[in-house]
């Protein structure tokens, strides 16, 4: 069983703080070396891989931003994240190892009707991530996830929501082996104590 993500070195600086008409933000960057988990695959037989878990030394230096945006009728979150890596895929220790993503993040905007209708729209996304399977470096393809959702709160206790994804209809990968490929939507309810 894999331990948890051991950090020796992880030094970082940013800034946050809030401007008067309601934007907060956070900065941070710095430098990390830590042995942490990443996926990746392991073949079983011929046309078949199972994912793993693999714990792996890495170096990095990154740098991470937040922004957030209240008011009375419209909430807007963003995040971003870009991260180098010196993890080697040329080398045969990396048999089945997918790496970070270079850049990945997101917003989401929420606008709301007397707190009763809620209607927004989110955007994430990665850049391509690199892959070593069978002896042979390559490259998981980067994407863009656009969604729609819709809350509709009955009363203080009880709602319902609709949430549409992947709407480019873009290939995202949640892990190395498991994929979203299509559109999909969801509904569900809500009820508070």
């Amino acid at each position: 069983m894999p331990r948890p993500a051991a950090e020796w070195i992880n030094a970082s600086g940013g800034v946050r703080g809030n401007t008067g008409f309601g934007l907060q933000y956070e900065l941070r960057g710095g430098y990390k070396e830590v042995r942490e988990p990443l996926f990746g695959f392991r073949p079983l037989d011929a046309g078949h891989v199972v994912e793993q878990l693999y714990m792996v030394d890495d170096h990095a230096w990154y740098a991470r931003l937040l922004l957030a945006w209240k008011s009375e009728r419209l909430d807007v979150d963003a995040r971003g994240e870009l991260r180098t890596s010196r993890l080697d895929f040329s080398a045969p220790a990396a048999e089945g190892l997918v790496g970070p993503a270079l850049f990945r993040g997101g917003c989401r905007a929420t606008y709301n009707w007397r707190r009763r209708v809620f209607a927004g729209i989110s955007l994430a996304g990665a850049t391509g991530r690199e892959i070593r399977l069978q002896g042979q470096a390559g490259r998981l393809p980067g994407y863009v996830d656009l969604g729609l959702h819709a809350e509709y709160r009955i009363d203080s206790r009880w709602g319902v929501w609709l949430k549409g994804s992947n709407l480019l209809h873009q290939q995202v990968y949640v892990s190395p082996v498991y994929r979203e490929i299509y559109p999909s939507l969801t509904l569900g309810g809500t009820f508070q104590l």
